[in-house]
């Protein structure tokens, strides 16, 4: 479906200024952005000082979208335009509504750390929690690919069956453990197993931890959950050893200014709406000349029943992975977004070497959002 069918009815474009050359350069990119997403609407200046003066702004060249002062004092560049069109021109979807999160565990501390974070998640959402367990089978030699059962499965269910019974010397469960609804011991290869959860209907969405047992969760980081991540029908967050979920008031999308982001954008939203974030937009320009630069325009509250502000950010950086890891510290952020449209991004933060990879900051929870049309 494309922005113009989804647009606000009664939709009012404004711009606001006196005719200066900033006024021109700001119409001109509007135009071209409004031509981009292919929308047929028209803009409306005001010029009259007196009109002008009845606005709540502290200067000019500003723009106005319904009522909405989006922009003032600063000339925007065409992909911010982009952007602030395509979120503040769209009819509000309901959001995502985030019901069941599926966990997959190793037992390990890092996989244990995770599951916290999604149960402490889930009482933000009031959602369940399902825990599963992918047991691996091994083959029986090259030449006959036969799956041998290995030892251990009673074990392993006794460990998830701990986790709905109350602990040790209790009666009752506790509060974290009544948002367990489920725990499910799977056998078969990983990747194609969490591949089906993700397929669920009701899988809203799948949280995993990024290190375990033995360097299993490692090699997954690396390979298992990039290839679910960038699959799976349902959103994927990778969450590092020692992440604690404390909500998520700052997050940050990192664009690339692709054209299919218009559509990845009002589901960002959704997802940041019950936890009224602070969503930063950042576009990583790498330019080798320039160390690192930032450049940021407030869209502030996208509308009147939302508490969702939204900030435009430009980093200039010579390295995109060190400007994006710096940019994200400098901002304290929660949560780092990217979409499945961004494979190129992504092998950089996954698919290098481990200095490289180090680059991103393994603090920040990562969540990867799957693009229908990728």
């Amino acid at each position: 479906m494309t922005l113009e069918k989804e647009i606000k009815t009664g939709t009012e474009i404004e711009l606001l200024g006196i005719g200066s050359s900033k006024d021109r350069l700001l119409k001109a990119n509007l135009v071209n952005a409004l031509e981009e997403l292919k929308l047929d609407l028209p803009i409306h200046e005001v010029k009259d000082i007196d009109k002008l003066m009845k606005y709540d702004i502290t200067g000019i060249p500003a723009l106005v979208i319904n009522g909405h002062v989006v922009f003032q004092k600063v000339v925007p560049k065409v992909e911010d335009l982009k952007i602030a069109l395509s979120i503040l021109l769209k009819d509000e979807n309901p959001g995502i509504n985030i019901k069941k999160i599926v966990v997959p565990t190793d037992f390990s501390e890092t996989a244990d750390n995770a599951l916290q974070f999604a149960l402490d998640m889930a009482k933000e959402v009031q959602a369940e929690v399902q825990v599963v367990h992918i047991h691996s089978p091994a083959l029986n030699g090259p030449s006959a690919p036969k799956l041998v059962e290995e030892p251990g499965l009673q074990y392993k269910q006794s460990l998830l069956d701990m986790l709905t019974k109350p602990p040790l010397g209790q009666k009752e469960i506790s509060e974290d453990q009544k948002y367990i609804s489920k725990t499910s011991l799977i056998k078969g290869f990983v990747a194609e197993e969490i591949q089906k959860l993700s397929e669920d209907s009701k899988t809203d969405i799948i949280i995993m931890g990024t290190r375990g047992q033995s360097g299993l969760m490692e090699k997954l980081f690396g390979s298992i959950s990039l290839e679910v991540a960038r699959k799976a029908n349902c959103p994927v967050l990778l969450v590092p050893e020692e992440a604690q979920f404390k909500g998520f008031q700052k997050i940050v999308y990192a664009s690339n200014y692709h054209p299919a982001e218009e559509t990845v954008l009002p589901t960002i939203i959704d997802f940041a709406r019950p936890f009224n974030s602070m969503l930063h937009i950042a576009h990583i320009d790498e330019q080798k000349q320039n160390k690192y630069f930032v450049q940021s325009n407030y869209l502030g509250q996208i509308s009147k029943d939302s508490n969702i502000t939204i900030k435009l950010t430009t980093i200039e950086s010579e390295n995109i992975l060190k400007g994006l890891n710096r940019y994200a510290e400098e901002q304290k952020t929660d949560l780092m977004v990217m979409a499945t449209i961004q494979r190129t991004f992504l092998n950089q933060l996954f698919h290098k070497s481990i200095t490289q990879r180090m680059v991103y900051n393994t603090k920040i929870p990562l969540l990867v959002l799957h693009f229908e049309g990728d």
